[in-house]
């Protein structure tokens, strides 16, 4: 009893010692080391490295979190003697290394083997059994298997062996048993508890090719060369006809951008491995081909997926190109909601990827045709916009549907804008509405998509902000929405300039904004706006009631500001857009308006100077008399 007395007072006195001097307690959560850009390629130089590439502000991401610590805890040191290591990148705090390592979804899990990625996890399913067994598999070096109950065959399996077993039975899932030499693997630490591997492991040979998981005939991986390949007429009509989408240029060897693009169209070929087919028309020899599909310009980049395409629109540099391929592969393919909850997270999913998003109300009794051009309108929305269908009872009485099909453009949950057109089959219609809401929307603006976003409107109300603020972005919406008067109901300004919203990373693209708008030296500083005519190549930046204050993001200031260019543009005296001929122009022009009476004063005096010159000109010069020598005789 004193023992047990002195051993209790001496570990209360350890508890307090250690909170007195800050150490804890319970000892700290460990999970996956977190790598950035600067250690990273030393640190997957050597072993099998197992990363996630993920955002912390995707749902997604935040949803698997708990798996991927749950799958470090379990595994532990099981993949030391195989130099198996498990970590994180924070693609928001390492943009760079992302964009370098080519990650555009998250989350992504991706395997790296001496410093060279071998394959990114290829399920969509990622619950922690069948990562698990995943992992024990590529520790090993052997060839997985996804088997149709994973669950259960996991802890049908699931045994651990004593201390001392020296090896782990591999079964097979179907198929005769294999030779014990072939099946297993002698663990290089003894005394150690072993998990045996489950049995969807398959040697490499013995994986069957082009069948899925229940036995069934699949079409053939997209693009399994890697490379570019020359289609014809012939193929074309297959291309339309297959269910599978590819990626085409239609160029000319005689053209310097198709000869310059090559090797940027070869690397793309090469990057989309597995994800689409790719390639090329050559329109000198099909001619004809390249006149059908309505080409006018060399190179032009085109997703096709049967009777659905959509033109590339930005840099022709392999990031973009690839970018815009892994978001046009299931563009055609809507993403069903089925109630309030699935939606919200939809919304915010598009927010975080700066895209807008649309919402397709059907029936089962909707035809076929409409579904078309939903698809389509998804399409033609790559990189801009999300379709989302639903058949819910409880959305179509929230958003008032009494009949179908309905398309919405939603700003968030509780306000959207509903077609208003007559005929919902009119293709070239709905994708006109969907483009002016999708400025409507406010998406993110980047120098790359600079072009397509001042395309789509007379004036753009470009809201510059210091880093990303969804606080921001849904008040700069909210301001949309009012302008346009939409609220909860349809309605439509014809005959008025479009307007157009959008917002920018001034933080991030400071020296891009800087060169057009020189005045904007403040940008990074705080939020500020700038009203942009393309047209004119001119933009207003400041108070339409003071004249001096910058446009701040409150809704008042920035309809009045929006008020005053359309109707006096003058009266708030525009810049001129930096670096272009006319907005040279517009700055003279201004400059004249603001000093009038000095501007008049100058021009009289030129004139009165141009006109005395003249004068002085006109006026011929006094002759002297000339010498004439005398004739005749002097007297």
């Amino acid at each position: 009893m004193v023992m047990t007395g002195v051993s209790m007072l001496l570990a209360i006195w350890a508890t307090l010692c250690a909170l007195c001097y800050g150490a804890p307690v319970d000892p700290p959560q460990v999970g996956p080391v977190m790598l950035r850009s600067s250690e990273f390629n030393d640190a997957i130089s050597t072993g099998i490295w197992w990363i996630k590439f993920y955002s912390p502000y995707c749902p997604h991401c935040q949803h698997f979190a708990p798996t991927w610590n749950k799958i470090y805890k379990e595994l532990g040191s099981e993949g030391d003697p195989y130099d198996f290591h498990m970590a994180s990148v924070n693609c928001v705090e390492e943009a760079d290394l992302c964009g370098q390592e080519e990650v555009f979804s998250y989350p992504l899990l991706r395997l790296y083997k001496d410093g060279n990625a071998t394959e990114n996890f290829p399920y969509r399913q990622r619950d922690a059994e069948l990562l698990e067994a995943y992992a024990r598999a590529k520790m090993r070096g052997l060839e997985f298997t996804k088997p149709s109950t994973t669950t259960s065959a996991h802890k049908a399996t699931k045994t651990k062996l004593n201390a001392g077993a020296a090896t782990a039975a591999v079964t097979e899932s179907t198929g005769p048993t294999t030779s014990t030499s072939a099946t297993t693997t002698t663990t290089p630490a003894a005394g150690k508890n072993l998990l045996a591997p489950p049995p969807q492991i398959r040697p490499p040979q013995e994986r069957p090719e082009n069948v899925n998981i229940e036995g069934e005939q699949q079409e053939p991986l997209p693009n399994a060369a890697g490379i570019s390949v020359d289609i014809d007429a012939d193929m074309m009509d297959q291309i339309v006809g297959s269910k599978q989408g590819w990626l085409i240029k239609y160029h000319s060897p005689y053209c310097p951008h198709c000869v310059k693009m090559k090797p940027v169209w070869d690397k793309v070929a090469s990057g989309l491995r597995e994800v689409i087919n790719v390639g090329e028309v050559n329109c000198e020899t099909m001619r004809g081909l390249c006149r059908k599909a309505g080409i006018e310009a060399y190179p032009t980049i085109r997703f096709v997926a049967g009777s659905l395409h959509h033109d590339f629109e930005g840099l022709r540099e392999y990031a973009d190109i690839a970018a815009f391929a892994r978001s046009a592969v299931n563009s055609g393919k809507l993403d069903s909601v089925h109630n309030q909850a699935e939606l919200n997270d939809a919304i915010s999913q598009s927010e975080h990827a700066s895209l807008s998003t649309y919402l397709f109300f059907y029936s089962e009794n909707t035809p076929q045709e409409y579904h078309d051009v939903a698809s389509q309108l998804a399409v033609s929305l790559i990189g801009k916009g999300r379709v989302i269908k639903t058949q819910s009872e409880e959305l179509a009485s929230r958003f008032g549907v009494n009949s179908f099909p309905a398309f919405y453009a939603l700003s968030d949950s509780s306000r959207w804008v509903r077609y208003a057109g007559e005929d919902m089959k009119d293709t070239p219609a709905m994708m006109e509405w969907a483009r002016k809401n999708w400025l409507a929307l406010a998406p993110q603006l980047t120098p790359t998509s600079a072009s397509t976003v001042f395309g789509h409107s007379d004036y753009l109300v470009l809201a510059i902000t210091n880093g990303e603020d969804p606080s921001l972005v849904q008040d700069l919406r909210t301001t949309a929405l009012s302008y346009y008067g939409h609220g909860n109901t349809d309605s439509s300004m014809e005959g008025c300039p479009s307007v157009g919203f959008a917002w920018i990373d001034g933080s991030a693209h400071s020296e891009w904004l800087l060169y057009r708008y020189p005045s904007m030296a403040e940008v990074t500083k705080r939020p500020a706006v700038i009203i942009h005519h393309e047209a004119g190549r001119r933009y207003w930046d400041t108070d339409a009631t003071t004249l001096q204050a910058p446009i701040d993001m409150s809704r008042t200031t920035i309809l009045s500001a929006l008020d005053s260019a359309l109707t006096s543009p003058h009266q708030n005296p525009p810049k001129g857009v930096a670096h272009t001929f006319w907005g040279r122009i517009v700055n003279i022009e201004e400059h004249i308006r603001a000093h009038a009476l000095i501007s008049v004063a100058v021009v009289a005096a030129l004139v009165l100077l141009f006109v005395r010159r003249r004068r002085l000109l006109s006026v011929p010069a006094p002759t002297l008399p000339t010498y004439r020598p005398m004739e005749g005789k002097m007297d």
